[in-house]
């Protein structure tokens, strides 16, 4: 049997090279995309079960954060005030309050031993040729004593109580005649006087003040 002819290069059976342009043509191009097919589909898988398994949170560590300290300025408890009025506290709103022109009672030891009215109340620019200082008016006001005991009567126990809450002290200012001072009543007595005081000219005086010989106080009396 005689042999083929021999092609220039390596020998190649006709049914390879058949089966070679097979495989080149269109089933090279499905075996391509099956492939592709199949990576993004393992590409899918292994992003899914990466989202099932939780990522661990780092921990943040906490550094300690300076701690501020806030001054606070102290609220004086005592001592004089800078301003004209040396007593600014109200009165308690257990003591007893009188209207005007009604007798209050005057109070020693709990022991009652007569009353004090007010009988009048003005405001005036000067007294007895004294004019009152820049910004400010003299308060004077009338009182009458009346004792069933032994009753000690002093200007300095009394005091203004203005609008403002702020109390205002006996001024030793020069009263008309005649002035209240300090004395004794025996029972029956009686006596009227009368007592200034300085007050701001932007202040409404609304009540007097009376304390007794322990400078507690025992009484309020309206003077409108």
């Amino acid at each position: 049997m005689a042999r083929p002819a021999r092609s220039r290069g390596p020998y190649r059976d006709p049914r390879l090279v058949e089966r070679q342009g097979d495989v080149l043509g269109p089933s090279s191009l499905l075996l391509a995309v099956v492939m592709v097919c199949a990576v993004v589909a393992m590409g899918a898988i292994v992003v899914g079960v990466g989202r099932l398994v939780p990522t661990p949170v780092p921990t943040q560590v906490r550094t300690a954060q300076p701690s501020h300290v806030a001054f606070v300025t102290p609220v004086p408890t005592g001592g004089p005030s800078p301003s004209s009025s040396p007593r600014p506290p109200a009165v308690a709103r257990d003591v007893l309050r009188v209207a005007f022109g009604d007798p209050a009672p005057v109070v020693e030891r709990g022991q009652q031993v007569g009353s004090v009215t007010v009988r009048s109340a003005v405001y005036r620019s000067s007294t007895e040729g004294l004019e009152a200082s820049s910004g400010r008016r003299w308060f004077r006001v009338a009182l009458t004593y009346r004792a069933t005991a032994e009753l000690t009567y002093e200007s300095g126990r009394w005091s203004a109580l203005g609008a403002n809450g702020r109390r205002y002290l006996w001024a030793r200012a020069r009263a008309p005649d005649p002035a209240l001072g300090t004395g004794t009543l025996e029972a029956g007595k009686r006596r009227t006087g009368y007592l200034v005081f300085s007050v701001p000219a932007t202040v409404t005086i609304v009540a007097l003040v009376l304390r007794d010989a322990d400078a507690r106080d025992i009484a309020v009396l309206a003077v409108r």
